[in-house]
């Protein structure tokens, strides 16, 4: 889970500002280091910047007349990470740039094993420093192979990947003296839209960079689609290009974009985030509405319906309006502590619970609380709020999730690497509540979860969500 964004000029326009924007509007997607690269096609000269941590405001505001920061470039790749693979270390901070190619990438992809004595019989080294590095370098491997680069070359090339590696890949790619391209693999696990302004083109992970920055949308870049941007400045030659490079390309885009990962004020495959979200809450509802009958619960006794901030907000509202409760934020968050579901280990995580929240004790003293999540991974989060809210004198607190159990590992690049830090795997619901020290846990269901997109967006008929079902596919 990362984010990428490229930009390229066809009219000199100065891309710097518009590039860090971009990057620092999808910073939810990745707050452990932050890259860009820029280009300047009138000499080839590369402005390289990479650093540990979030991007800062002296960043964004560069001066206008700072050519180290490439305000004369026309072209310009930047990354926000989230380590799901690869140490934590500045050499593994994109952009990464070798010979011709720079590549900014989010995904998670591994080389299929009949394709690994091949690849290391031409030297490449599999064991590289992240699997992004390494898709460079098999990048660069087969450009190599071509005296000259066409469309038929890239197509090939890019057909030539797919084959060989399994996983998920969004890539904004520039090969110098060629042009930018914006690849998506073939399904669409990892999101990336195109917009224009000024005869200026954005590629981004969210629209949120897209529609902040005044662009004009243009579209998602489509499963096994790439999108070249062609500029050959000797020529004085500037073309746009669309490819599809597989033949079996379908829409099977990560259902966690809309849980949990995007931005609410995103739209990625034509779904607006912030509509699922609520699509979400009015399932769950139900959900809610149907266990509180089934177990002799009464509704009308719980006080308040507590979002869990911020992702969840529009679910909870919905749920409250659906269930004829009081919808309350009796949950402060420090809006200056980073998002613990991607932080780097279970250390940091539970350590930055105690300072990313605060409780409202005047209303919550001798209530009963319906508390809503999008989601429960690892159960840091909810266990420390339960025990919050109970320390603040709440009488009873009900977790509900707008999400199914997550039991199973993910191997597309959502951080879920060991099984056994997934507190619904090998757990029912019951010991679930016990574990969190909730009196009760409601989860939606699959169907209803796929229903909250499927039912915006109908042509969107299978998801990534192996998280949920252990299916990968």
């Amino acid at each position: 889970m990362c984010g990428i964004s490229g930009i390229i000029s066809y009219s000199n326009k100065p891309i710097i500002k518009d590039l860090l924007q971009s990057i620092y509007y999808i910073q939810h997607r990745g707050q452990d280091s932050y890259g860009f690269t820029t280009i300047n096609n009138n000499n080839n000269n590369l402005c390289v910047i990479k650093k540990q941590g979030l991007i800062d405001t002296d960043t964004i505001n560069i001066t206008k007349g700072d050519e180290l920061y490439g305000n004369v470039s026309t072209v310009g790749v930047g990354h926000v990470r989230y380590p799901t693979t690869g140490s934590k270390c500045d050499e593994s901070i994109q952009p990464f740039h070798k010979e011709s190619l720079i590549m900014a990438h989010n995904g998670q992809i591994k080389v299929k094993p009949q394709y690994r004595a091949f690849l290391k019989g031409t030297g490449i080294k599999l064991e590289a420093v992240s699997d992004s590095e390494l898709l460079l370098t098999i990048l660069l491997f087969k450009l190599s192979l071509s005296s000259t680069i066409t469309t038929d070359i890239i197509r090939k090339l890019l057909k030539d990947i797919s084959d060989m590696l399994d996983g998920s890949y969004s890539i904004i790619l520039y090969i110098k003296g060629y042009g930018m391209i914006a690849i998506r693999d073939k399904y669409g696990i990892k999101p990336l839209i195109v917009g224009v302004s000024d005869n200026t083109y954005l590629v981004s992970s969210e629209s949120t960079s897209l529609k902040s920055l005044n662009y004009k949308i243009l579209g998602d870049v489509k499963p096994g689609e790439a999108i070249i941007f062609n500029n050959d400045y000797k020529k004085m030659k500037f073309e746009i290009e669309k490819i599809n490079y597989v033949d079996n390309a379908v829409l099977r885009p990560c259902i966690f974009e809309w849980v949990y990962v995007a931005n609410v004020t995103s739209i990625i495959d034509g779904v607006s985030v912030y509509d699922a979200r609520l699509n979400m809450g009015s399932k769950l509802a139900r959900k809610i509405s149907d266990y509180f009958y089934d177990n002799n619960l009464d509704l009308k006794k719980i006080d308040y319906v507590v979002p869990v901030p911020e992702t969840s907000k529009p679910s909870t509202i919905m749920i409250a309006d659906k269930l004829g409760l009081k919808y309350r934020e009796v949950i402060i968050k420090n809006r200056y502590v980073d998002r613990t579901f991607i932080m780097d280990n279970q250390e940091k995580r539970k350590h930055n619970l105690n300072h990313k929240f605060m409780i409202l004790e005047h209303m919550v003293m001798g209530k009963n609380i319906l508390l809503i999540d999008d989601s429960i991974v690892r159960g840091n989060t909810l266990k420390y709020l339960v025990k919050a809210l109970k320390d603040n004198g709440a009488n009873m607190v009900i977790v509900g999730s707008c999400s199914p159990e997550i039991k199973y590992v993910n191997r597309y690049g959502i951080d879920i690497q060991d099984p056994k830090l997934l507190v619904a795997n090998n757990r029912n619901p019951t010991e679930i509540a016990d574990y969190l020290g909730s009196d009760h846990v409601i989860y939606q269901s699959i169907e209803d979860l796929t229903s909250c997109i499927t039912d915006i967006n109908p042509d969107i008929t299978d998801f990534e969500m192996s998280v949920f079902n252990n299916v990968n596919k």
